[in-house]
């Protein structure tokens, strides 16, 4: 029995000196815009923490990306909200980041009201930039409708597109 107490000891001791503990990540991204065609913006990765992972949303009709630096072409002009979810290389620790951004003929703008950045590993934190809390009624809780939603995402991040799934 004592040379499996002082195994586990071991064991653990080394797991916690050798491991390291994963860093925060924080998502953050630039773009610019493609000088032979202003509907196609380049976006770049700015994120801190190590991430492994890139999950992009262009807002335009379900075009997605899990590059780190992606290129996207819009198919029109409108005002379309940009998502890039960055995570650890185990999808353990994620951050979203969100920008507003106006694709006009002329060229890109973002507003800047709307852009947001929220922090959350894969257990919560809604993406977006205001917080909603569950419902209850007569001791039924409702989840927050945009927990739901991020819960969606990662499992289409994680069946849909198998380069994202690391085993």
């Amino acid at each position: 029995m004592k040379k499996y107490v002082i195994l586990c000891a071991i064991l653990l001791t080394t797991a916690v000196f050798v491991i390291p503990a994963s860093a925060a990540i924080t998502a953050h991204f630039e773009f610019s815009v493609d000088s032979s065609n202003p509907m196609t913006i380049h976006f770049t990765d700015k994120s801190t923490g190590n991430p492994g992972n890139w999950f992009w949303t262009f807002n335009d009709g379900g075009a997605i990306s899990n590059e780190r630096n992606p290129t996207h072409t819009f198919s029109g002009e409108g005002d379309f909200r940009v998502a890039l979810v960055a995570s650890d290389a185990n999808y353990g620790n994620e951050n979203t980041a969100m920008k507003f951004i106006k694709v006009t003929r002329s060229g890109v703008t973002e507003d800047n009201s709307g852009s947001s950045s929220s922090s959350g590993s894969s257990s919560g934190g809604s993406s977006g930039g205001f917080s909603m809390p569950a419902l209850s009624f007569g001791g039924i809780t409702i989840p927050n409708p945009l927990d739901l939603i991020d819960e969606y995402i990662k499992l289409i991040r994680v069946m849909i597109i198998p380069a994202n799934y690391k085993i």
